[in-house]
């Protein structure tokens, strides 16, 4: 009862969500009220008398007397602050969630990495014992050793470009 006949935008102070006044031409309640247009505002910002701010949603409507005359404007709003709690809250799940993904696809490409690598050091450890083993075996082909040590050293180098400038 202590709202009854008072100025809504003094009582309220509401703000944009972003905490820019609304003046008062610009009130959703006050041009409702000039041009006799219905709104629904979905997210502004009320404020209670010990200062306290809370997130809105709200209608205003043309109040209108029995000859048709506009005699004030008719705010019915609703306190979304569970909803934008909740938002938040799939907010940061989102984002926890995103961050999880890049993790999980950094490991999984350390994991081909590690084969990519893996790979060649296998084929270079066994061409080296190859090696060992000829130069250990009395009929050393000489040839044959060269060659196993050229493919060593292309193997080390790891991928060549197919075409280069």
């Amino acid at each position: 009862s202590s709202m009854i006949g008072k100025n809504q935008h003094a009582l309220l102070h509401h703000t944009r969500t972003n905490g820019e006044q609304h003046p008062a031409h610009e009130c959703p309640v006050y041009r409702t009220y000039h041009d006799n247009k219905a709104r629904f505002i979905e997210d502004d910002v009320f404020w209670r008398a010990d200062g306290s701010g809370f997130p809105v949603e709200y209608s205003c409507t043309p109040l209108k007397d029995e000859n048709n005359k506009t005699i004030g404007s008719v705010a019915i709003f609703r306190d979304i602050s569970e909803r934008k709690k909740a938002e938040q809250e799939a907010r940061k799940y989102r984002v926890e969630l995103a961050h999880m993904a890049r993790i999980s696809t950094m490991g999984e490409m350390a994991s081909g990495m590690a084969h990519e690598l893996n790979q060649p050091l296998t084929a270079i450890s066994t061409n080296a014992e190859a090696c060992i083993r000829l130069t250990e075996s009395q009929e050393c082909d000489r040839n044959q050793l060269t060659d196993t040590l050229e493919l060593i050293s292309t193997q080390a180098k790891g991928p060549q470009p197919l075409f280069s400038n």
